[in-house]
C-alpha cells in the first residue's frame, strides 16, 4: 500500500495542511484546491511590530492562485488570522 502525503510539497512552518481537494467542472476541466490554516500550537506574530500578539482579531481567508499540476490549475486556500499585540493597542487608543 502507498502512503503519499502532501506535507512534504508545503514545508511552511506554523501553518498546517486541512485538505487536499480535486474539483472537475464539465466545461472547465479539474482543478485542485489545498487548504492550509494557521498552526493552533503556535501563538501568532504581530505584523506592525514583530511581537507575539495578545489576541486574534478576526479570522480571514484567501485564494492563491498556485503551479499547475500536469494540465489543471492549482490553487491554495489560505486561513490566516489577524491579530493585535499590547503595543497595537495603545496606539489605536492614541488615535
Amino acid at each position: 500500500m502507498y502512503n503519499f502525503s502532501i506535507s512534504s510539497l508545503f514545508p511552511f512552518r506554523r501553518v498546517k495542511i486541512d485538505s487536499f481537494d480535486q474539483i472537475v467542472d464539465s466545461d472547465k476541466g479539474m482543478a485542485f484546491f489545498t487548504t492550509i490554516s494557521p498552526d493552533q500550537r503556535y501563538k501568532p506574530f504581530c505584523h506592525k511590530f514583530g511581537s507575539k500578539a495578545d489576541g486574534i482579531h478576526s479570522l480571514h481567508h484567501r485564494t492563491l492562485r498556485d503551479l499547475n499540476f500536469g494540465n489543471n490549475p492549482g490553487f491554495i486556500i489560505q486561513n490566516y488570522r489577524k491579530v493585535y499585540c499590547s503595543p497595537c493597542v495603545v496606539l489605536e487608543l492614541k488615535n
